[in-house]
């Protein structure tokens, strides 16, 4: 017998709004008003003043000069910092992963990367695969970061992943960027299973400085 429980309210509450930060249901720059959640999603306000101040701490909430809660606005300039401090922590990441990760750990990846190639390869649905593909290439990451067996960096590295996960929202249906992100989560895979903690590092940097700089131009030009 297996007993599931609920989560928190706070924490449903607080991923209702994460979601909507996202997905751009709450616009940028949008005050937060804390009465008017609550009484949208029915709940009291202690569990809403909880989760704001959860978002908060993510980043995805933010106080202007006049210290009004608003839903944070991506600008170039954080883009660049938000992934200079993901180049450090997640080449540290498969650095470490490379001395420590598991056989489970690599068939998982190994898995993974599978997966992703026959998205890939989906052309019916671009928007389908596209969020799959997105999906797939975190959990790729968050098994090498859990792989490397530091809580510390674990915890640094999930403060950055709402972040990361709005400005992904810029993304396109550009196969050939999927394409060559997959080639370097293969190559990258491949020197983990080497055990190779240099090239592991080396590799996943590039990665992640690849990823930055496809992020930035299509930031750039939708804005």
């Amino acid at each position: 017998m297996k007993i599931v429980k609920a989560k928190p309210l706070y924490m449903q509450v607080h991923g209702a709004l994460r979601q909507e930060i996202i997905n751009g249901k709450l616009n940028y720059g949008e005050r937060i008003n804390e009465v008017k959640i609550s009484q949208t999603l029915e709940v009291s306000r202690g569990p809403v003043r909880e989760s704001i101040s959860k978002l908060e701490q993510e980043g995805l909430l933010v106080r202007d000069e006049k210290n009004v809660l608003r839903v944070y606005t991506p600008n170039a300039d954080d883009l660049k910092n938000i992934y200079e401090c993901r180049r450090a922590l997640e080449s540290l990441a498969a650095e470490k992963a490379a001395e420590s990760i598991s056989d489970q750990g690599l068939a998982d990846l190994e898995q993974l990367m599978v997966k992703s190639s026959k998205v890939l390869d989906e052309k019916d649905d671009l928007e389908k695969s596209t969020t799959q593909f997105l999906e797939l290439n975190s959990e790729f990451h968050h098994i090498i970061i859990q792989a490397g067996e530091n809580k510390r960096l674990l915890d640094q590295v999930a403060q950055l992943k709402s972040l990361t996960r709005l400005y992904r929202k810029f993304n396109i249906h550009n196969h050939e960027r999927r394409a060559v992100a997959h080639s370097q989560h293969y190559n990258i895979f491949l020197a983990l299973k080497d055990r190779d903690s240099k090239k592991a590092k080396e590799l996943m940097d590039e990665h992640i400085q690849y990823d930055m700089e496809s992020l930035l131009n299509l930031f750039l030009r939708i804005k």
